[in-house]
């Protein structure tokens, strides 16, 4: 009877360290980040890699067609917040955080005669950072 009550008490306890384990670990959570000044498909390949190597972030998909970055993310790592001013840093405007003028400006020709040039949006923001 008492290695049965033991065994019982053993079995709960390691159902409630289990269970508290699962519910201090990560939380998942996706968003859809609206990206301004996407221009070709290196810009959305650039913002999707940036997003990639952010601590916390599960996977990114960024579409030029969509004008947008879909992203799931550990909210325990990082935020919604980081993941727009990453967007951001790299030059591209989302609803919360504007880019900086200037790097607009080094955008504003881009097409994809520069782009293989090497001398259109990509190439100067890829100087810039």
């Amino acid at each position: 009877m008492k290695k049965s009550v033991l065994g019982i008490v053993v079995f709960a306890a390691v159902l409630a360290v289990g269970f508290v384990l699962l519910s201090t670990g990560s939380k998942v959570q996706s968003a859809v980040i609206t990206v301004q000044g996407m221009r070709c498909d290196d810009c959305a390949e650039k913002i999707t890699s940036a997003l990639q190597k952010q601590e916390g972030v599960q996977q990114a998909e960024v579409s030029l067609a969509d004008g947008a970055a879909k992203v799931s993310y550990d909210t325990k790592v990082t935020s919604l917040a980081s993941l727009e001013q990453t967007i951001a840093n790299l030059g591209y405007s989302t609803p919360n955080v504007n880019a900086a003028a200037e790097v607009e400006k080094s955008r504003a020709g881009c097409d994809t005669e520069a782009k293989n040039a090497g001398d259109g949006c990509c190439a100067a923001k890829a100087k810039s950072i």
